[in-house]
């Protein structure tokens, strides 16, 4: 994950040319645990932190816990399903453990988001 930092006026990004036939960030119609979502997170997790083997680890957030990640080789990139990172069992996890997590990491991936409802607004 080599980081470079181009100084410009010009944020070249807004000039290239979008492929609309690529898929996007952001799939709706893609089922939670489903092949479909699992493929499509597997590919950008790829892209995102390489090929090379990423292990699960676990960190340290808040107050002395800790929860478990898949941990990118550059160890700059990590990647959570909705369910460990929202409704990590014994307890939620709060604002002081994602302030935690941010510090840690530059790059957070969270795969298998569900459908937010109002009945499920604790793990929003």
């Amino acid at each position: 994950c080599d980081v470079y930092h181009y100084h410009s006026a010009v944020d070249y990004r807004k000039r290239l040319p979008v492929d609309d036939t690529k898929a996007s960030v952001f799939r709706w119609s893609c089922p939670a645990q489903s092949s479909e979502s699992l493929s499509f997170s597997d590919a950008w997790w790829g892209a995102l932190a390489g090929t090379a083997a990423s292990r699960v680890e676990s960190v340290p957030v808040g107050y002395g816990r800790k929860l478990p990640v898949l941990l990118s080789q550059c160890q700059a990139c990590v990647r959570f399903r909705f369910e460990d990172l929202c409704t990590f069992p014994p307890t939620a996890l709060g604002a002081a453990d994602y302030s935690v997590l941010c510090k840690q990491f530059s790059t957070l991936v969270i795969v298998d988001v569900p459908r937010l409802r109002p009945e499920t607004h604790d793990a929003a």
